[in-house]
């Protein structure tokens, strides 16, 4: 259209970004954008963690077979408690915004 100025044009792309958790607490923020089971997610690692919680307290328990938190959500954060340490833990590649001017 006529008369309109340049707009700036946002693209969403992807970036391995893994996640380092250290023995005891830490906290991580869930970046797929589709929910995930907990159990599913942490499949792989579920020896090393002692507890997974969300902001309403809702937990994942591996060593007790217990999950009130169900899925893990897009941008939300959470609290973990490992046994021991893990270096490079990713569930999926993370969305980064990437804003270009035409």
């Amino acid at each position: 259209l006529a008369g309109l100025n340049s707009i700036r044009c946002e693209e969403l792309i992807t970036e391995n970004i893994p996640l380092s958790f250290p023995v005891g607490w830490s906290i991580f923020g869930f970046t797929s954008i589709e929910p995930l089971d907990a159990e599913v997610g942490f499949t792989a690692i579920t020896d090393k963690i002692e507890i997974v919680k969300d902001a309403m307290g809702l937990s994942y328990l591996p060593e007790w077979g217990f999950n009130a938190l169900v899925d893990l959500h897009f941008s939300e954060g959470y609290q973990i408690k490992m046994f021991e340490q893990l270096d490079g833990f990713q569930f999926c590649s993370t969305f980064v915004n990437s804003t270009e001017q035409e």
